[in-house]
């Protein structure tokens, strides 16, 4: 037997030069997702496999939609040994087998006295001024863009704000110092001098009024410039008259690419419109001021742009001149809701939407306005400001607003994953991968190299974070370095599919 040489051949289960280790045929856990594996007598394994999958290694999600009872064309979402139905707007129930009866006595959804429109397949909320929202929940926030001044604090209501002055201040908008009025000393030239809409300053023996934004004159008398910001503004002056010569100046500072800037009569009528950025000839929508002037003589109307070469058109109609008489207002930067349907269907205007910027210095017939003795005013700030942004007075709830002078309305909501609409005010049943690397630790080893694994997010009809779950993963093993300097190896879940659960407390109600 010297010199000779033999070799084991070893029986099922064993292995090794003479059979003594055992095989665990699961070593490595080849079962996924929660499955229990079981070594069989041949060195092979089996997976016993939860309810809901299916398979070698149970990697496969049992298609539980194959017999869904889903109805009204429903759209069955597979889920683990379950599944749900996510309803067409039209229907809700754990199958949609209920008729969503909008506008009806038993399902108004409009609150705060909206009035409610049934349509095709969903319903629309006519709010009152001063509500906005998809059912009219939310009080338009009137203090956003408020004229408060001196710490004073805004207190909002439905379609106006007040300002609550701290001690001593007075005024509108607490914009009158305690020095302002009766606290001026008897020697002081102030104490007989009156600031309307400022404070006053002494300068010597003289005095002098510091205006609050929009207001000029002597003593703050006229408010000769107006922002605006909000949809629905405008500002309605006296009738006027161009016959048979008038004559119409104005400052205007805009980003927005349309809107009505002035409109005015019925039949005959002269309107003012900013569409695409135009305003009859010239690109506008810059965000600095523009000099318009427009003279209307006889038949002939002369449009002038920051004293650049004039354009002028001619009256071809049956009319001999421009006969503008009118008993009805002269609207600046917008108009109410019922004289744009007049003007739309009678074509005087394009489009109703309100003006955004500022507009000042309105002269009619070489008269300057006062825009204070007005004899409507809308949704309209005080004063014009050094730059225009759009996105004021926007509320993007979950997004965030950016300018766009291109849009209709100057400015576009960026909705996050799970919103949508115009001010992403509506929320979405989703439930995402979200990426991350990251170094494993366990205890006081770390794994050797970064791994790259995801997590579940999103919203699935609760706020609890136990609704949009791992539904689909593998396993991975890494190699770890320990602090002993010693190597080892751990299994972490990689997650590959996550999905919304069908309990209960997480559907969307």
């Amino acid at each position: 037997m010297k010199g000779r040489t033999f070799a084991c051949k070893c029986a099922a289960r064993y292995h090794g030069k003479y059979c003594q280790n055992k095989i665990d045929a699961c070593y490595g856990e080849p079962c996924l997702n929660n499955a229990t594996c079981k070594i069989l007598q041949d060195g092979r394994f089996k997976c016993h496999c939860v309810k809901g999958f299916e398979g070698d290694h149970c990697e496969t999600n049992i298609d539980d939609c194959t017999f869904n009872k889903c109805q009204n064309g429903a759209t069955c979402i597979d889920l683990i040994n379950s599944y749900e139905c996510k309803c067409p707007v039209t229907h809700i129930g754990r199958f949609c087998e209920v008729k969503m009866e909008f506008c009806s006595n038993k399902m108004n959804p409009c609150e705060n006295k909206g009035v409610c429109v049934r349509q095709a397949l969903s319903y629309r909320c006519n709010c009152l001024p001063g509500f906005t929202g998809t059912n009219c929940t939310i009080n338009i926030d009137d203090c956003e863009h408020n004229l408060c001044k001196n710490g004073a604090i805004c207190v909002d209501g439905i379609q106006s704000y007040k300002c609550e002055c701290i001690s001593g201040y007075t005024g509108r908008f607490c914009e009158l110092s305690p020095m302002s009025s009766n606290y001026y000393p008897n020697t002081s030239p102030c104490h007989a001098h009156s600031c309307e809409h400022g404070v006053c300053h002494e300068l010597g023996s003289d005095v002098f009024c510091k205006c609050s934004e929009g207001y000029t004159g002597k003593r703050c008398e006229q408010l000769r410039a107006a922002g605006y910001v909000h949809d629905d503004s405008f500002i309605a002056l006296e009738p006027f008259s161009a016959s048979p010569d008038g004559n119409l100046t104005f400052t205007l500072i805009t980003t927005a690419s349309i809107g009505v800037v002035m409109y005015y009569g019925d039949n005959a009528h002269l309107s003012i419109e900013l569409y695409n950025g135009r305003l009859k000839i010239s690109f506008l929508h810059d965000g600095r001021p523009h000099r318009i002037e427009i003279y209307i003589k006889g038949i002939t109307l002369t449009l002038k742009i920051d004293n650049h070469e004039p354009q002028t058109i001619v009256n071809s109609g049956p009319e001999e001149a421009f006969i503008l008489i009118s008993k009805n207002f002269l609207y600046v930067g917008g108009i109410p809701t019922s004289v744009a349907i007049k003007a739309i269907t009678a074509f005087h205007l394009k489009q109703p939407h309100s003006f955004k910027g500022c507009i000042s210095d309105f002269y009619v017939n070489g008269v300057v306005v006062d825009f204070d003795k007005a004899e409507q005013k809308e949704r309209v700030l005080n004063g014009c400001f050094k730059s225009v942004d759009l996105c004021s007075g926007v509320q993007c709830y979950s997004g965030t607003c950016t300018t766009n002078s291109s849009l209709s309305n100057g400015y576009i909501c960026h909705c996050p994953p799970g919103y949508s609409g115009t001010h992403c005010q509506r929320r979405e049943i989703f439930c995402a991968k979200e990426k991350f690397h990251y170094h494993h630790v366990e205890g006081n080893c770390r794994s050797t190299e970064q791994i790259k694994n995801s997590r579940c997010y999103g919203w699935c009809g609760s706020d609890s974070k136990q609704c949009c779950t791992v539904v689909k993963s593998k396993r991975r093993r890494l190699k770890m370095h320990c602090r002993d300097g010693s190597t080892t190896s751990q299994i972490v879940r990689i997650v590959r599919k996550c999905q919304c659960t069908a309990e209960a407390a997480c559907r969307a109600t």
